[in-house]
């Protein structure tokens, strides 16, 4: 059942913040939602490999107890939080692949800084990973750069985001508008 498209979104208090997550894909089993807004601005870590790097540790360490509570408060059980397979991984927060993004970008809104993806940028020993740029395309970027974005996604049951946002109504992908193309400046000759 998967590439159905949907546009739902609900909102959780994390941390004393209201966050809104948004409902991009729906699987077999559920639902994927991603963070409407970046969390955070950190480096990828010292590796270009998602199961090694310092996003995944920061995600599970940093966001998932809260996620959790905030979930309890709206009366969703934690366990709605399913785990997701990644390429590498089994895990209950992540971050988008490049592929995945490609996939689900029609219900995905832009964003005013670029973030990461988990999908390596090259070879595993090039420290590149691929990164979302602000107008909404792929390019690669240092694992080390600190000023990128990290946007979470989960992956939570059906019976979860039935409770949050009430039913989803699921759009074919040909309904969903395309992000705009990159704008290219023509250069004007001087003689």
């Amino acid at each position: 059942m998967e590439d159905l498209y949907v546009k739902k979104h609900f909102v959780l208090q994390i941390e004393g913040r209201y966050r809104q997550w948004d409902v991009i894909a729906r699987l077999d089993d559920g639902y994927v939602v991603f963070s409407h807004e970046i969390m955070h601005h950190v480096s990828f870590g010292d590796t270009n490999r998602w199961k090694d790097c310092f996003i995944r540790n920061y995600l599970h360490d940093v966001w998932m107890h809260p996620i959790r509570e905030a979930l309890e408060l709206k009366s969703v059980e934690p366990g709605s939080i399913l785990n997701y397979r990644t390429e590498t991984t089994n895990d209950r927060i992540f971050i988008l692949s490049k592929e995945e993004h490609t996939k689900w970008k029609a219900n995905i809104p832009l964003k005013t800084t670029p973030y990461w993806l988990r999908t390596s940028y090259g070879h595993l020993h090039t420290p590149y990973v691929w990164i979302v740029s602000p107008d909404g395309h792929h390019i690669g970027e240092a694992v080390h750069a600190a000023s990128i974005g990290v946007i979470p996604a989960m992956f939570l049951s059906v019976d979860a985001v039935h409770q949050l946002v009430g039913p989803v109504s699921e759009l074919p992908p040909e309904s969903q508008p395309e992000p705009p193309a990159p704008k290219i400046r023509k250069m004007k000759r001087r003689f």
